[in-house]
């Protein structure tokens, strides 16, 4: 009788490890500390060449990140951002109060999925000391699924530049800008967990 108490504890006791180890995951996911007005601050003075305060068009071809929500960050509709919109956005993020979301994107190439390539996404500078880079790698049917550097499945909210990279036989396949001189952008938001890529 004493001999199944024990084993019944110790049956126990091994399930609460297990389940508590399956849990370590989302337990370590952090929301991240968004300080809107500093960021704001920070991609202004960065790209705003001629002092007049607004990022155009052309101030944000630098920032694929900005460059790509530049419709949904655009309040006044003239095709520039002020500090005020940007800083509005991330403050957006800071509200959502979230770690990390679930983020898939699909690469193709002249129509075609594109199979074995590395996916990163970067945040934008002034973003990089809240939240963290992600990659993944595509598969079959071109789709690929984001993970963290800290290997935590998904991204934080807001602003990227990707890259996206297939090395064979040692040489860069993808044209340099999709790569070290990316013209790729896209931001995570709640509405955004879905990113699509067509390259030439």
């Amino acid at each position: 009788m004493i001999h199944q108490r024990k084993l019944k504890l110790l049956s126990t006791t091994l399930l609460l490890t297990l389940l508590t180890g399956c849990s370590r995951g989302p337990a370590k996911v952090k929301i991240p500390k968004y300080d809107a007005q500093r960021a704001a601050q920070q991609a202004v003075e960065e790209m705003d060449t001629d002092g007049d305060q607004l990022l155009s068009r052309e101030e944000l071809v630098p920032s694929a990140g900005l460059l790509a929500a530049l419709a949904s960050i655009d309040q006044s509709g003239d095709q520039q951002l002020s500090a005020d919109e940007i800083e509005q956005r991330v403050a957006m993020y800071a509200a959502m109060k979230m770690g990390a979301q679930s983020v898939t994107c699909v690469v193709t190439m002249g129509g075609r999925p594109l199979v074995g390539a590395e996916v990163s996404f970067v945040p934008e500078p002034f973003l990089t000391e809240t939240i963290k880079s992600g990659k993944g790698k595509t598969r079959a049917d071109g789709s690929a699924s984001l993970v963290t550097e800290d290997r935590v499945p998904g991204l934080s909210p807001g602003l990227y530049r990707v890259s996206i990279s297939k090395i064979e036989n040692g040489q860069e396949t993808i044209p340099v800008q999709y790569n070290t001189s990316t013209e790729l952008g896209h931001e995570v938001s709640s509405d955004a967990a879905y990113a699509k890529f067509d390259l030439n």
